[in-house]
């Protein structure tokens, strides 16, 4: 690929609202079903545990494909690895509302899983490319759009379930306007050359340091937190309170909402207090929030 001779400003400035795009493209494909779980459970007619089993295929996609995304995009570009897997993303989605039994669904979320997991790993490494370019912390703003378009794509699922909307037609047509979105943000991403002709350089293995362990500790333990809410919020809501499905989906859209606003000020706040007061405050905040739910009458 040839040397980009733009300057790093005009770089950025272009780049800026294509990657955020893409994170906005990219929260919109996971809220467009989440909300409707009740729906696919009761279409499947699965108990909660067979459920669960078959969300997990969400997980190991994206586990399997964290060890392979940081070569991929080191070969291929951030460009291309945050885009082209997209398309194959929007083929897969309509999956989810034709699957005609579990093992179906699990597949084609081990599928989503596993895309969505190089695709993440793409954007960001466009985010902090961008982040150099601007000499100012953007990631938090930008993983708000994904919590924008995840909020979006879960308010409009929330709609079509009230309006009796068959989910085929929803995600088929969320798959198409997926597509055409990242076409036309592609030509205003930074542009990255990968190692498409020689395989990337070798990195010497090294066991992990004391803060990598932690890291991942970390990592882990906001999973945890995260991904029940995300999955099960719905499901929750409707089984406690005795709300139809269409209502219930408003669980999972509120905790959408609150990621909106936290990681709308998420930077500021980084600014203001420093990135370890920042994660010890949030670490309490969500605990106590996790005690609320739990206990919530």
């Amino acid at each position: 690929m040839p040397i980009d001779t733009r300057q790093p400003a005009e770089l950025a400035r272009r780049a800026t609202p294509a990657i955020a795009a893409l994170f906005l493209t990219n929260g919109v494909a996971a809220g467009s079903w989440l909300p409707r779980l009740p729906e696919i459970q009761d279409r499947l007619d699965i108990g909660d545990a067979a459920l669960g089993l078959t969300l997990v295929g969400g997980g190991i996609g994206g586990l399997i494909m964290s060890a392979y995304a940081g070569r991929i995009v080191a070969r291929w570009g951030s460009r291309a690895v945050a885009t082209i897997p997209t398309f194959a993303l929007a083929a897969v989605l309509p999956v989810i509302a034709i699957a005609p039994v579990p093992g179906v669904l699990f597949l084609a979320l081990l599928a989503v899983g596993a895309l969505d997991g190089v695709i993440d790993v793409a954007q960001n490494t466009q985010a902090v490319e961008l982040q150099d370019l601007r000499h100012t912390s953007v990631m938090s703003r930008l993983h708000a759009m994904w919590s924008i378009g995840l909020l979006s794509g879960g308010a409009i699922a929330t709609l079509l379930a009230r309006l009796e909307v068959d989910l085929r037609l929803q995600l088929a047509v969320t798959a198409v306007a997926l597509v055409l979105i990242v076409l036309a943000v592609r030509p205003f991403l930074l542009p990255t050359a990968g190692h498409r002709g020689d395989a990337p350089p070798r990195v010497r293995r090294r066991r992990p340091s004391s803060a990598t362990l932690v890291l991942v500790v970390v990592g882990v333990t906001a999973t945890l937190a995260e991904m029940p809410l995300i999955e099960w919020s719905s499901l929750v809501v409707e089984e406690r309170f005795d709300l139809a499905a269409a209502a219930a989906a408003l669980g999972f859209v509120s905790y959408a909402a609150g990621m909106v606003v936290g990681r709308l000020g998420g930077d500021a706040v980084v600014d203001r207090i420093g990135l370890d007061h920042t994660r010890r405050l949030g670490a309490a905040v969500g605990f106590a929030s996790v005690a609320v739910v739990a206990v919530s009458p």
